[in-house]
């Protein structure tokens, strides 16, 4: 949405408003990471996943190696996951090793059904392919920023009941936030 409305008019625009602009628009996604990398990563602009990870970047309590997004099942979903994919193997400053992003079947808005019963199931599934990839739970942390309401909640339970550190960061908060370990079993 931020960048569906860009303009000359939006307030605090980068220089290069107009080519991002037209990457959107033409659905250059390699093209808009490109120039999404010349804006600030900390710009409301640049999205909560980009902003989410800037800020984890200084953090002392998380170690970035990997980055894996799980996106939805739906045309905008692989779009941002491109998007995503194409910047962060473009961050140098990062040195992550793995950038990938995995659509989660089924977990689209146009068949509540299908999201209820295959989606929700499918996005615990894939978070438990990763963590056993990558070690298991102390090799992991869940950024819960993104996504539909039922899927943020999903990853928090998960994370909650095997001691992943989960953090998020809504639009109006300055900062993330770490859940604090909750009674879940």
């Amino acid at each position: 949405a931020n960048l569906r409305q860009l303009s000359e008019k939006t307030a605090d625009a980068p220089e290069n408003w107009l080519d991002i602009r037209q990457a959107y628009d033409s659905c250059s996604w390699k093209k808009l990471a490109q120039e999404l990398l010349r804006v600030d990563p900390v710009k409301r602009l640049c999205g909560a996943e980009i902003n989410t990870i800037q800020e984890v970047k200084g953090k002392n309590w998380l170690s970035l190696e990997n980055i894996i997004f799980l996106v939805s099942d739906t045309p905008n979903g692989k779009n941002t996951g491109e998007v995503l994919q194409h910047y962060f193997q473009n961050r140098s400053d990062l040195s992550l090793r793995v950038v990938e992003y995995q659509i989660v079947d089924q977990l689209q808005d146009e068949r509540p059904k299908d999201f209820k019963i295959h989606g929700l199931r499918n996005l615990v599934r894939n978070i438990g392919d990763y963590i056993q990839r990558f070690g298991g739970p102390d090799y992991l942390a869940i950024d819960a920023t993104g996504g539909y309401k039922a899927q943020i909640a999903i990853a928090v339970i998960v994370g909650q009941a095997l001691n992943i550190p989960v953090f998020y960061k809504h639009e109006r908060f300055s900062e993330i936030i770490d859940f604090p370990p909750l009674p879940i079993t």
